[in-house]
């Protein structure tokens, strides 16, 4: 039977890509036909057991299994004052060997760009950089700004002190220091 364009039988009711059935227990609308993310297919389905899905199958949609959710999207935008996620491990990110990533998980935290890594070891990896006052460079560390001052620690090289006054060295028991 039909009313308005509407097809209608005692099992569904439908018009284009609009379907409401009980024997499947299944709202339709666009060209979704199943739960397989296999094509191109727009719209939304959702069936009687809590299955889920909305969007477009090849780039941008939200879909619930009835256990699991995916979203894949090309631009996902998330706002709000609090975000409180919680999970055992995570991953934010590229992988492969150019990619830059935070990850996570069994109490490591691991972050990686290009010119900056640290492992789940603590193990730093940098270029150039600073920790607290301590300049890092390619070469070496250095206590000051200004290269021709302080204390500098290079590799291969030892340890050089920099000022313009004259200083002293004193030693004691293995431990050195340095004095104006």
């Amino acid at each position: 039977a039909q009313i308005a364009g509407w097809d209608f039988n005692t099992e569904s009711l439908a018009k284009g890509n609009v379907t409401m059935s009980s024997a499947n227990q299944q709202i339709k609308l666009g060209t979704v036909t199943d739960f397989n993310i296999d094509g191109t297919n727009t719209g939304i389905l959702m069936d009687g057991t809590g299955k889920f899905f909305v969007g477009n199958e090849a780039d941008d949609y939200i879909y619930f299994d009835g256990s699991d959710v995916e979203i894949k999207s090309n631009n996902l935008i998330i706002s709000a004052s609090d975000i409180n996620m919680e999970t055992d491990k995570f991953f934010l990110g590229t992988s492969g060997s150019s990619g830059q990533f935070i990850s996570g998980s069994g109490a490591n935290i691991e972050i990686s760009s290009s010119a900056f890594h640290l492992t789940p070891e603590g193990q730093i990896t940098a270029s150039a950089g600073k920790i607290a006052q301590w300049r890092i460079n390619s070469s070496s560390l250095h206590s000051n700004d200004n290269v021709s001052d302080g204390l500098e620690l290079k590799p291969e090289v030892g340890i050089l002190a920099r000022g313009t006054e004259s200083h002293s060295l004193h030693t004691n028991a293995g431990i050195f220091s340095f004095g104006v």
